[in-house]
C-alpha cells in the first residue's frame, strides 16, 4: 500500500469506528446513563444463598420490572433440598444515572448494577448477617 492509501484507509477506519459507536450510544438512555425505565420487563433470574441456619439455597424465576420502581419475581427455590414452587415475591427498585441502585423483595435489602442497556444485572443483599447473590437476564 502506498502512503496515500494507508492514511485513506486510516480515515476511513476512523469515520466507521465513529458511526459505530454513536449508533451504539443510540440504545442508552439519557446519553449513556441509566434510570427506572433501563429495567422494564421480564427478566430470567437465577439467585444463590448460603444460611448458617438454612445451608445453601437456590432460586430460579421470572422477575418483572415495570420501568416506574415496582418490581415482581415468581421464582421456584430449593432450601436446602426443600422445594418451594412458584412464591411470588414484590418490592421496590431505584437506578442511579451510574447504573447502579438499589431494590427490595419483601423486607430483604439489596444492592444492584445493571449494562447501560439494561439487559443484565445482578445484585447483592446487604442485611447484616447474610449472604446472598442474584442475577438476571432479560429474556
Amino acid at each position: 500500500m502506498t502512503r496515500l492509501q494507508n492514511s485513506l484507509a486510516t480515515v476511513v477506519f476512523a469515520i466507521l469506528i465513529g458511526f459505530a459507536t454513536a449508533a451504539l450510544g443510540q440504545n442508552e438512555p439519557d446519553g449513556g446513563g441509566c434510570n427506572l425505565a433501563s429495567l422494564k420487563g421480564d427478566y430470567l433470574m437465577t439467585a444463590r444463598a448460603e444460611n448458617i441456619d438454612q445451608g445453601i439455597n437456590v432460586f430460579v424465576g421470572v422477575q418483572t420490572f415495570d420501568g416506574e420502581g415496582n418490581h415482581t419475581i415468581r421464582q421456584t427455590a430449593s432450601r436446602n433440598g426443600v422445594i418451594e414452587s412458584w412464591h411470588l415475591i414484590v418490592g421496590k427498585y431505584t437506578v442511579e444515572p451510574d447504573c447502579t441502585g438499589a431494590l427490595t423483595l419483601g423486607t430483604s435489602r439489596w444492592n444492584l448494577v445493571i449494562t447501560r442497556d439494561g439487559k443484565e444485572g445482578a445484585y447483592i443483599r446487604i442485611d447484616d448477617g447474610t449472604i446472598a447473590t442474584r442475577s438476571i437476564k432479560r429474556r
